[in-house]
Order: C-alpha cells, then sequence, then structure tokens
C-alpha cells in the first residue's frame, strides 16, 4: 500500500469513528448506575438531550433542554433522567420532565415548575429513604408580562410508587428548617424597602410556605383580603389565586366579589382562580391503568379501549357519577366509553385515539364527578408506545 493511499485509509476511519460517536444518544448506553460506561458517564450537551427525547417519542412540539441529570431517583440502581423543557418556545423553563427508560422506551412524567433554567439544589433525598426528592420553584400567581413578577413557593415532590407527586406537608420538619427562611427573611427585606408591590409579594410567599407547612389553610387571608381591595390591579389579582389556593368557604367568599371587579382583566383571571380552587377541592383517589401488560402499557396501534379501575371514596351512599370520567394526558379528555361495576370496583372504558396520549407519555390522568356534586382525580403511571 503506497503513503498516500494509508493516509486516505487513516482518514476515512477517523471519519467513519467520529461519526459513529456523532450518532450516539443516550438510549445507546446503560441506564444502570453500577454498569461501567453507563449514560450518566458522558458529556452531553443539552442539544443532544433534547434531540434525544425529541427522536424518541417525536412529539408535537420538540423539547428544548436547560438543564438535565442523570440520577438514580428511587435507589433501586437505575437511573432516570431529570430535564427542564421550555415547553412555551418563550424561554421559559416551565417543564420538568421525570424520564425512566422500560425496555428501549421512555415513559414521561411532566411536572410544572417556574422558570426552572438550573437543577442545582433541586434533587436530592430529603428524609434519608434512600430516594430522591424534588425540590421546585411553583408559581402561585399567573404569569402577567415581564414588567410584573410571580408569586412562588417550593414544593416538594416524591415517589409514591407509581410517580412523583406534590407531598410538601410530609417534609413539613425540614421544610421549617430548610425553606421558611427565605421568605421570611424576603418580606423582612421588603418591609424595610417600604415597597408596596414588594412587600405584597413576600408575604404572599410566606402565607404560602407556612400553609404548605402545616401553618392551617386560613394562613394570610386577611392578607389576601385586605389586597383584594387594593387600588393595585396587579395586587387584586394575587389575591384572587392566593384565596383559591385558600380554598375555605371565607376565602371562596372573597374571590366571589373579584368575579365583579370594574377591571375586566381582574375579573377574568378571578374566574380562573375560581375554577382552579373548584379543582383544588377534588379528593385523589387511586386508579389503575388495566392495560394487561407490563408497566400498565398503552398501545397506540392496537385500536384497543382502555380499561381504568377507579376508586370511589367510602362515604354514606356516595357513588360515582357514571357519565361524568374524563381521561387522559391532563384528564379532562372526552373518551369514556362506559362505566361498570365488577368485583374490584368501578371498571372504566376509555377509547385510546381520544385520550391525547403520545408516545414517552408517562402519565394518566382521571377526572370524574360524584353523587353528592363533588370530585374526584386519580394518576396512574402508564408507558404509551406506538406499537
Amino acid at each position: 500500500m503506497t503513503k498516500r493511499c494509508f493516509q486516505l485509509g487513516v482518514a476515512l476511519f477517523v471519519l467513519l469513528v467520529a461519526g459513529t460517536t456523532w450518532a450516539q444518544t443516550p438510549g445507546d448506553y446503560p441506564w444502570v448506575s453500577s454498569a461501567s460506561g453507563n449514560v450518566s458517564t458522558i458529556a452531553w450537551t443539552t442539544a443532544q438531550i433534547g434531540a434525544y427525547l425529541t427522536t424518541a417519542t417525536n412529539p408535537v412540539d420538540s423539547f428544548r433542554v436547560g438543564d438535565f441529570r442523570f440520577a438514580d431517583l428511587l435507589g433501586d440502581g437505575n437511573l432516570e433522567l431529570v430535564a427542564t423543557d421550555d415547553s412555551s418556545g418563550r424561554g421559559f423553563y416551565n417543564d420538568v420532565l421525570v424520564v425512566r427508560r422500560i425496555g428501549t422506551n421512555l415513559a414521561i412524567q411532566h411536572i410544572p415548575a417556574r422558570n426552572l433554567e438550573s437543577l442545582s439544589r433541586v434533587i436530592s433525598d430529603l428524609n434519608g429513604d434512600g430516594k430522591q426528592e424534588l425540590q421546585l420553584p411553583t408559581s402561585l400567581s399567573p404569569y402577567l408580562g415581564a414588567q410584573a413578577p410571580q408569586v412562588e413557593w417550593t414544593a416538594i415532590y416524591a415517589w409514591t410508587g407509581a410517580l412523583f407527586q406534590e407531598q410538601t406537608a410530609n417534609f413539613a420538619a425540614w421544610y421549617i428548617a430548610n425553606v421558611l427562611p427565605t421568605p421570611q427573611q424576603a418580606l423582612a427585606n421588603a418591609q424595610k424597602g417600604g415597597d408596596a408591590v414588594a412587600i405584597a409579594l413576600a408575604q404572599l410567599e410566606l402565607d404560602k410556605a407556612v400553609r404548605v407547612s402545616g401553618g392551617g389553610s386560613t394562613t394570610g387571608l386577611a392578607n389576601a383580603r385586605a389586597l383584594a381591595t387594593s387600588t393595585n390591579s396587579v395586587l387584586r389579582i394575587w389575591a384572587a389565586f392566593a384565596l383559591a389556593d385558600m380554598g375555605t368557604p371565607a376565602a371562596q367568599a372573597t374571590l366571589a366579589t373579584l368575579l365583579q371587579d370594574p377591571d375586566p382583566e381582574v375579573a377574568e383571571y378571578a374566574k380562573v382562580a375560581q375554577v382552579e380552587a373548584a379543582l383544588h377541592q377534588c379528593t385523589n383517589v387511586q386508579i389503575s391503568v388495566l392495560t394487561g401488560g407490563p408497566q400498565h402499557a398503552i398501545n397506540l396501534s392496537s385500536g384497543q379501549p382502555i380499561k381504568v379501575s377507579v376508586g370511589v371514596p367510602t362515604r354514606g351512599n356516595v357513588t360515582l357519577v357514571r357519565t361524568s370520567p374524563t381521561f387522559g394526558d391532563g384528564g379532562f379528555e372526552q373518551s369514556l366509553i362506559s362505566c361498570n361495576k365488577d368485583v374490584k370496583g368501578i371498571c372504566c372504558l376509555f377509547t385510546t385515539s381520544t385520550t391525547g396520549l403520545q408516545v414517552g407519555d408517562g402519565v394518566a390522568t382521571l377526572r370524574a364527578k360524584l353523587s353528592d356534586g363533588s370530585c374526584i382525580i386519580g394518576k396512574d403511571a402508564v408507558l404509551v408506545v406506538a406499537q
């Protein structure tokens, strides 16, 4: 072989190796913490992670990842991917993804957060049980434009056996010691500055932090009522969502007055807050997606209906309104076929094509009404595949 041919051969080999490396994705590596060269040992970029999630699940909109971590969240030796996503396309990372790899498929749980660009200090074991919790900044008030701040609080999400759910109240002692000092200091600083908006923001954030750490559902009621009569429309909107979050009869009565606010924008936001208040009052129940396969797998190509077992609260003669269940990606999808009793309780059938579920979705939600006028909500982990 001539020197020139040898050089060309080496160059071609380098190109082939480089091409292979460039094409590799997190799906080409083991998601097991004990494995040598596992997925967490590779220096991935956010663009590569976003492209991998997009290619693996083919969503309507591509994933735009801001930060990510591979971690053994459940303490079982398997690695999960936690990533922030700009789902709005406006540069706000308001969606946290918890990605589990099951075989060659992905199951993704979406958790709302407030503009979480970095996952630094978000993932940690707060109670020493070997499982990691997520500490997520969460909005209490809506986005009102770049010039207006948002009221936020820190929510703790913990693994409940099938998925991560908000469990802040179960970490009250840790919360009081580690989270409460921040809004307390913010309020002290705002009061020194004397700015009414800054004081209102800090007080609302402190009130919420106290409520979720065992301070009682009426904490902050007097403050929210005062803000509801403010001449500042932003403060009245903040009050509406604080009152909705409390959900007590007294809070709802004050919220109702804002529905007649002379500012149409305040009145509209009060309506939104009232709807949220109603949803907050729904009882959490256990549901089980019965697909007959592993990991509650839902095959979008099968055409088979989805069977869901629904746990109904046992109080008096309360029953499920059998025409009321909605089920799917967000739980509002009109996908019901029928609900009937069986040996395990109530089982409902839903049309797969109208659930809004997509490949990669890791959670399905059911909402329904009960005969006493109350509502229920249940979530279950699923594995949505195309074949």
